[in-house]
């Protein structure tokens, strides 16, 4: 296996990590300094961020692995597979959950908080399963009007082409 690709992926990522702890520190709301409120959606952040990074970062690593001459080489169809898995379940719950959980008013006990972003979340995944079924399917199919171009002649180069209005 192509030992050297595994360090540098852990080297990356641990890279990535820090440059988003930092951006988080550089760019954090004044009223949220520190790690005492609403960690769980700074958490979020710097995993997400990272995601991104890591998606971007995955074309030179899949080009790098398809170069290798080596036969044992990284399987990247289960290593894109496994960073989209992972983005799709950011998307679709972590992130979400993590809004409502910080829309929650702060004077309820953490129990009620967490039950009520669940809550809305399992009402928001609902409404978004509905959406998605139904528009799938009524527009899985569409008729695109289009004009077929035919060639008629295959002597494509011989005479070279001219402006007639330059004299």
């Amino acid at each position: 296996m192509e030992a050297y690709l595994i360090v540098l992926i852990v080297i990356m990522t641990i890279i990535l990590l820090a440059v988003n702890i930092y951006l988080l520190i550089l760019y954090i709301h004044p009223d949220d300094k520190g790690w005492g409120s609403a960690v769980y959606c700074k958490i979020l952040v710097i995993l997400g961020l990272t995601l991104c990074q890591a998606q971007a970062l995955m074309v030179p690593l899949d080009v790098a692995n398809r170069s290798a001459v080596v036969n044992d080489a990284l399987d990247m169809r289960a290593f894109w597979f496994f960073l989209y898995i992972i983005v799709l379940f950011f998307i679709t719950i972590l992130i979400p959950y993590a809004i409502f959980l910080y829309e929650t008013d702060e004077e309820d006990p953490m129990c009620s908080r967490l039950l009520k972003a669940l809550a809305y979340l399992a009402g928001a995944i609902i409404i978004s399963v509905l959406i998605l079924f139904i528009s799938w399917a009524f527009f899985k199919y569409v008729d695109l009007p289009y004009d077929e171009v035919t060639l008629e002649s295959t002597n494509l180069g011989t005479t070279p082409v001219t402006d007639p209005k330059v004299t």
